[in-house]
């Protein structure tokens, strides 16, 4: 009878231990929950332990031209990866991804078997047991790539942040070990329209050159951290108001660039270069008066948005390379007006000063082979007439003149300094990276010998000058002898308070007293109105020089080898810009008024037209004109209502194709569901109004 007893007590004691320890297991359970899964928010000390700062990295700012029209924007680049720790079955893997990428990379189901390492020592050190399978996946590969998600994906896993350097978002698909991940790209509206002035980022969002590297510091904000909660699954996921006092990007920068007549200078110039089969070509427009830069072209042409299509590092930096702040050459005969201010302001000659320019031909010591001029004139010339037949012994005796028949140091010294005045020698100062500067060879005036001193009076032999430098020196002659600092920025647009903030213009330093370079200017005038001129406008009075310099070739000049140039201001009478163009090595042509002069008319005839500037004459027999519209339909110009408003010449109407404005949303990068990604990638439309909401 006790045996039965003891059985029974036995049995209970048993039967209590295991109810104690399910009520233990229970009460575990639910203070996990509590604490963990289903947090209790109201807690002051619960809420600090559930709760973390985590690392957060505003978008990019926008840049956007002189009217705020948008050039580029934010986007997403996605990636497809694999994580070692979680592959199952590299077959598997493959078998899923094959239809899509091959599609797509190229990639077919043994080349994503080579991709996958079979065990962690393949990998190598450094990358975390990750691997990168297509860093770049098109849209439609996004879309397809949808089917392998994690069904019933919750609202609140688009806002999982990943800590992994650079990422944005992360998914992890249905197929375990494929991740797609989110970084930070750039698309550039306009394609190719001022690609190096623009510049492009790396992968690591970091601006590389152009004025995504210039304004580096403005177009990225601050990293800050912002709160999370975290999981019992170790999620992190970001509050529902963590975007309250965010910025969700940096500073906007705003150029002086507009982009209706940047893509009038790029038409112009890309169109000649490839006619005449150019190396490179150059073109800038200047507003004189402040400096600002309406365009600054280069060809051939750069696509940022496609900077991987160059091929390697270095064909990519050549495609990137802006010609018009790298590049040196010397002027030729476009530096001749600089001479002839220096003469003028310094005393030594007048406009009525003549000179014997020796039927073309003139021996100076030192020089076995004689200055000749291209177009001889018998007999004497007055100033503007040396101008007009572009001659070299004409300019060379007013040098001569300036420095004196044997010069001295301090006589040397003025041309130097004059010349250094209107900028060469040194430079610009625009902000750009990569400026080259200017010099002289010797840089010291003291070392010159009287023969080059006679060659730097045509350009040639000891100068060396860049485009935007020789843009910023007839500046000088348009806005009444002061140099202006060449400005590419206009200004900033805050990221908190939406504010444009404006970039001061320098006050500049006067080179020329304003009636020398108003006479220089309107002997420019008399150049371009000669008969052979091929920058001579039917619309506006222009004025300008053109250039014809030989390429040094080892240890000679190379008559095949040239570089044409044309630099001139429009109009004469109230300057309103200046443009410069250079044609490096065309064929068939060789005067700078074949190649560059064409050039400089088809620009300043659409950019003043743009502008609404009046003509100063109207052609006799005015042609109807239709609008060349900067997108790819055409449309005929339409009639002025009003009698009183100026006939304008032939030109191409601002575009309507401009970028969109930015979504609310635009910045942030973390995306709700996977379909939006991909229909934000794949999202090509332009709308009417590029100007931004704020």
């Amino acid at each position: 009878m006790a045996k039965p007893i003891l059985d029974i007590l036995a049995f209970r004691t048993r039967l209590a231990a295991i109810f104690s320890i399910l009520a233990v297991a229970l009460i575990l359970y639910r203070l996990f929950d509590l604490q963990v899964a289903e947090p209790v928010v109201e807690p002051e000390v619960s809420e600090q332990r559930l709760t973390r700062e985590m690392p957060w990295v505003p978008r990019r700012g926008l840049i956007l031209d002189r009217n705020h029209r948008q050039l580029v924007r934010n986007d997403d680049r996605v990636t497809l990866k694999v994580e070692l720790h979680r592959i199952q079955d590299r077959v598997a893997i493959a078998q899923a991804l094959a239809p899509i990428l091959e599609r797509d990379s190229s990639l077919g189901f043994q080349e994503i078997l080579k991709e996958i390492p079979k065990e962690a020592k393949d990998f190598k050190p450094g990358t975390y047991g990750e691997k990168n399978l297509v860093r770049h996946l098109s849209p439609s590969a996004v879309e397809a790539l949808k089917d392998l998600q994690i069904p019933n994906l919750e609202k609140q896993e688009a806002r999982f942040v990943q800590e992994a350097k650079g990422e944005i978002w992360r998914y992890r698909l249905s197929v375990p070990g494929l991740v797609l991940t989110g970084f930070p790209d750039r698309t550039y509206l306009k394609r190719q329209l001022a690609g190096q002035v623009l510049g492009f980022v790396d992968g690591e969002n970091r601006g590389q050159c152009g004025i995504e590297m210039a304004e580096n510091k403005q177009l990225i904000a601050k990293p800050i951290r912002i709160q999370a909660r975290r999981y019992g699954d170790s999620r992190s996921i970001l509050e529902s108001d963590y975007t309250r006092g965010v910025p969700m990007r940096g500073a906007d920068v705003v150029l002086t660039l507009d982009e209706t007549i940047q893509w009038y200078a790029e038409r112009a110039l890309f169109d000649q270069c490839r006619e005449l089969q150019a190396k490179t070509g150059i073109a800038i427009v200047m507003e004189p008066f402040k400096g600002d830069i309406y365009a600054m072209a280069n060809y051939p042409p750069f696509e940022a948005s496609k900077k991987g299509l160059y091929g390697t590092l270095q064909q990519n930096e050549h495609h990137s390379k802006n010609h018009a702040i790298t590049d040196l050459f010397e002027p030729g005969s476009t530096l001749k007006p600089f001479i002839v201010a220096a003469g003028l302001d310094s005393g030594v000659i007048t406009e009525e000063s003549t000179f014997n320019l020796e039927n073309g031909v003139r021996y100076i010591p030192g020089r076995s082979k004689p200055i000749k001029d291209v177009h001889p004139v018998k007999g004497m010339a007055n100033v503007s007439e040396i101008l007009v037949h572009s001659s070299n012994i004409g300019v060379g005796k007013i040098a001569e003149v300036i420095i004196g028949p044997r010069p001295t140091m301090p006589d040397r010294k003025i041309l130097y300094d004059y010349l250094r005045g209107f900028g060469f020698g040194g430079r610009t100062g625009i902000i750009l990276p990569g400026e080259t500067p200017m010099y002289f060879r010797p840089a010291n005036p003291a070392d010159w010998k009287y023969t080059e001193i006679m060659t730097l009076a045509f350009g040639t032999g000891p100068i060396m000058v860049s485009p935007i430098g020789l843009a910023q020196a007839y500046c000088c002659l348009a806005n009444g002898g002061i140099r202006k600092q060449p400005r590419i920025v206009d200004g900033y647009i805050g990221n908190r308070d939406g504010k444009f903030y404006s970039d001061p213009v320098a006050s500049g330093e006067r080179v020329v007293s304003q009636e020398v370079a108003d006479s220089v200017r309107h002997m420019l005038r008399d150049v371009v109105e000669s008969e052979n001129s091929q920058a001579k406008s039917e619309w506006y009075d222009v004025g300008g020089k053109t250039g014809t310099a030989l390429k040094w070739k080892v240890d000679h000049y190379s008559k095949d080898h040239r570089l044409l140039s044309f630099a001139g201001v429009a109009p004469i009478d109230e300057p309103k810009l200046v443009a410069v163009v250079m044609i490096d090595e065309p064929t068939g042509v060789k005067y700078g008024n074949q190649a560059a002069a064409p050039v400089f008319r088809r620009i300043v005839e659409d950019t003043l037209a743009y502008l609404h500037v009046r003509p100063d004459r109207v052609p006799e027999q005015t042609p109807t004109p239709a609008l060349t519209l900067p997108v790819e339909e055409e449309e005929p110009m339409m009639a002025r209502a009003e009698p009183e408003d100026p006939v304008l010449p032939p030109h191409q109407e601002e575009s309507t194709a401009i970028p969109p404005a930015p979504t609310a949303s635009e910045g942030r990068g973390l995306l709700s569901l996977l379909d939006r990604v991909a229909q934000r990638l794949g999202d090509e439309d332009e709308s009417p109004d590029g100007r931004l909401d704020r």
